[in-house]
Formats: C-alpha cells, structure tokens, sequence
C-alpha cells in the first residue's frame, strides 16, 4: 500500500510525539525553581559528626536538585515498634529505608503507606531506572505498582549468628564454637570466671536487651534441628518446609521443638547468660563488648566484618580476637536475601516525590555525594593515601566526628573506596565459610496478597510480639504454661487461617512458576 506525504508527516510527527512521552526527560527540563526541603528515615542511632556531613551533603543537592534533606533516625530501642507505628500513623515523611526480610515491606505497601514509582523513575532517577534491570524492578512492585528502590548494587552476605570473644574461648581451652553446645559451654565458663584473671567482674555473657525485634536465639535453634527456611512474611512463626520444599508452608509451633527451646531459655536464663532485667534494660551488645563486660553480640556476617576491623582499629579491648559462630554451621546452607532486604520507599502523603527519587540518584550517582554520604569528608573524616586507600584523615576524633551512613539502599559498589581498616580476612572466610553453601533467595517475585485476611495477619503478629520475646528470653514463667499460653492466644488470633491462606497464595505462586 502507498501511503501519501502528508499522512507520512503527520505518523513521523505522532511518533515523535509519542517518543516525547515514554523518553526521560533531560535534567536541565525539570523545573526545580522552588527550592524543596525532604527527610529520609533511616535505623539506628545516629552519630554525633551527621549534621556536619548533611551540611556539605545539602550544598551539592542544593546546586544541583535544590533541594536540601535531613536524616530523621528510628532508634534501635524499641525499633520494631516505632517503625511499624510511624508508618501506620500516616504521618507525612518524604524518604523512608524498608525491608522485605525484617521491617514488613510488602504489607505495608499494601496497607497503602508507599507512593508508585513507575511513571517518575525513567524521569527523575534515569539512571537508577536504567542500572535496574527490568527483572529486579518486578520484584519491587505491589499490585503492579513499584513500591521501592532496591539495594542491588552492594555484596554482602547477612547470614546471622553470634560474634563472640574467640581469646576467651581459647584460654577456656574450648575449640571455636560452631554449634549450641559450644556456645553454652562458652557462657558458662564466663559466669563461672567473672571477677577472675581473663573475665572482668559483672561481665554477662550475652549482655544486652530483650524485645520482639531480637529473637535471635529461635532463629539458632530452628537452623540446629530444622530443615526449615524463612518465607516472605515477616513476623509470623510460619516457615517454608526446607529448601527443597520451598512450597510447603510449616507452623512452627505444631511440635515440641518450641517448648525444648523454651525450657533451654528459661534454664540459661537462669543461669545468668544474659542480664536479669533483659526485658527492660537499654544494654547494646556491641558496646557491652567493646567495654570488656559482654562476650556476645547477636548479627549478620557483614557485621561480624566490620567488627573485627572495628576492634583491630580503635583496639578497644587489646589482644581481644573476635570468632564467629554463623548458624548455617549447623544448617550447611546459606540462603541469599532478596534485593529488597534493603530498599528505600516515598511515603504516601510526600508533597515532592519528584525532588525524593532526584535525591536518591543524586546520592547513588554523583560520585562526590556518594563519598560524602558513605564515608564523610574528606580531609576530615578520611584522606586517600598515596596507595589509594582510605584512611582517618589527620586530626580526626572519633568521640567529637564519628560519622556513619545507615542509607543502606544507597550503597553502590562501583563507588565503594577501600579502606586499610578493611579486615585482612574478609574474602577468605567468606570463600571458606560461605560461598560454598549460598543457595539463591527463591521468592523474588512471590507478594502475599495481604488483604484477604489483614485481621488475622494483623492479630497473629500481635500475639507472637505479646508472648515470644519473654518465652525467647525465659522471662515468662512456667516454660510449658507460657508455650501453651502462646498457642492458644495464636490459635484465637486465626493462625490456622493465615496459614491457609499463605499456602493456599503460594500455591497460585508456585503454578505459575512452573515449579
């Protein structure tokens, strides 16, 4: 068919139209006139040199997005209910960090707490839309809508376990701990040598605190006797039958192994493992080891990392040598975390979402910004020495300039600087002790579709917070009263129900797969 010039004008001139439309625009096509205040909610407590770094951070986004921001900090006390309540709350905030794995993403995009990124990425942050492949970005989204900014570009494994004093262990005359009877050998030989030669008086073995966001020692004792691995659905004691099985959901309360756990908690409880008012004190594990007066410290691998860095560095307590007693020791398997373990997420009532994913590829993109929000200043916080290395800059005091960055999303590896506090043996413990057990993360793509039993997820989540962490801690009586207790308050809170219905997902999931 012959098709005449003016219609052949005017189909170039829609196509041209229509490219205009789907083509991010150019930066200098964005109109950033009104200059635009943001916040960006991160964990953690902050260090006291932030507000210095934040002044030179907000003078390149004021150039080049106009656009200025502060870190509003949720404090690891109480962490797991601050968070979930501030989003809840519907109070405005721009920027937000989220997790699939332990701060509840998916149900709180769901519930309606996210802004959609679909239309503003290409435009706004083109480059993080163009360094996220097109696979990674279905594994952001909610009902079709992209929800979150995933931190896809950093290595890391988060594989949890114990970090521990491996100097004490070693003058207990004990081999490095790699399964529970080690690490309970470990504690009783603190308790039984405290005040002594080795052990400080009023050291605790696991000094720190008690609530629903540490309940580490469940997890430990599941990877001991259980094939089980962990589903998308946090907060709940439901998990995936083991790796092979991956599509068959198991209470994990049905057997006994939660009341033998509960009877060994209550026993170290008592035996003074950790401190006798676990459940109200503000003990931080990491400081009560710096101090010389805690031999335990709940977290993941890269943690462990920078840990023995940390102690090598600023020699907090000398000749201290910090082991690792990782968890998949015992289950012979370490399973990768989604892309979405760490994410940063717009809250629904941000005026300026538009200048929100500008500040995030500002911070992942320039270079400058990216140092400044990682690392500090420069000459200040750190110089790059003559081997290319970063190290402390002249002058530098850690008590007056501390300066970390918990935007985690943030963190590209293309701009990472190395730096001689690195720990030596990084790479070869994680060629040794974890490459040769990773397994892929398999429910990349698997959204629990919350709605249809949002009372009952809702109410089972309240009920494991209620009584879990005092059973965790053996702070909650009778061991054999309190799991049953826990049981009945979970039966009424419909957990046969929320099983029902995750399998009943996961099985739609698992079909369409082709699995």
């Amino acid at each position: 068919m012959v098709i005449r010039k003016p219609l052949c004008a005017l189909l170039a001139l829609v196509m041209v139209a229509l490219t205009a439309c789907i083509m991010p625009a150019a930066a200098g096509d964005i109109d950033t006139s009104e200059f635009v205040n943001l916040t960006y909610h991160v964990m953690g407590d902050p260090p006291v040199g932030t507000d210095m770094v934040e002044a030179e951070l907000n003078k390149i986004l004021k150039e080049e997005i106009n656009t200025e921001f502060t870190f509003r900090w949720i404090l690891w006390a109480d962490w797991s209910t601050k968070y979930h309540t501030l989003l809840a709350s519907g109070e405005p905030l721009d920027l937000i960090h989220t997790s699939s794995t332990w701060l509840r993403l998916w149900q709180h995009a769901q519930a309606g707490a996210f802004q959609g990124m679909d239309d503003l990425l290409p435009v706004y942050a083109p480059q993080v839309w163009a360094n996220t492949r097109p696979d990674e970005w279905e594994e952001c989204k909610v009902n079709g809508e992209i929800v979150a900014i995933p931190g896809n570009h950093y290595a890391q494994y988060i594989n949890h376990g114990f970090m521990y004093r491996e100097d004490w262990n070693s003058a207990f005359g004990y081999e490095p701990i790699r399964d529970i009877a080690g690490l309970e050998a470990y504690c009783q030989a603190i308790v039984d040598n405290a005040g002594g030669d080795l052990i400080p008086a009023g050291c605790v073995p696991w000094n720190t605190r008690g609530g629903p966001g540490d309940l580490g020692l469940w997890n430990m004792y599941q990877e001991a006797n259980r094939d089980w691995i962990a589903q998308p659905v946090n907060g709940v004691p439901i998990s995936a039958a083991s790796y092979d099985d991956p599509f068959t959901l198991v209470y994990q309360f049905e057997d006994d192994l939660i009341l033998e756990f509960a009877e060994m908690a209550y026993d170290w409880a008592n035996r003074g493992f950790w401190p006798t008012d676990v459940m109200n004190t503000n003990a931080d594990a990491n400081e009560m080891m710096k101090a010389g007066i805690g031999g335990l410290r709940q977290h993941h691998t890269q943690t462990y990392e920078g840990m023995v860095a940390d102690f090598d560095r600023w020699q907090y307590q000398p000749g201290a040598e910090i082991g690792f007693f990782m968890w998949a020791d015992m289950s012979g398997q370490i399973i990768m975390d989604p892309i979405t373990h760490d994410a940063t997420s717009i809250g629904i009532a941000c005026r300026n979402p538009e200048r929100a994913l500008m500040l995030i590829e500002v911070l992942r993109e320039n270079k400058d910004a990216h140092h400044l929000l990682r690392y500090g200043i420069e000459d200040v916080h750190y110089i790059i020495n003559a081997d290319g290395v970063r190290e402390e800059a002249p002058g530098y005091d850690k008590a007056t300039m501390e300066y970390f960055s918990n935007a985690w999303t943030i963190r590209e590896d293309k701009y990472g600087l190395p730096s001689v506090n690195d720990w030596a043996g990084r790479m070869a413990m994680r060629a040794e002790r974890c490459d040769p057990i990773a397994k892929p993360y398999l429910y990349g793509r698997w959204i629990f579709d919350q709605e249809p039993i949002e009372a009952e997820l809702t109410a089972v989540q309240e009920a494991y917070n209620a009584n879990m962490p005092a059973i965790h801690y053996g702070k909650a009586g009778d061991p054999a009263a309190a799991v049953e207790k826990m049981r009945n308050d979970l039966a009424a809170a419909g957990i046969d129900r929320l099983i029902a219905e995750m399998q009943k997902q996961l099985d739609e999931f698992k079909a369409s797969i082709g699995a």
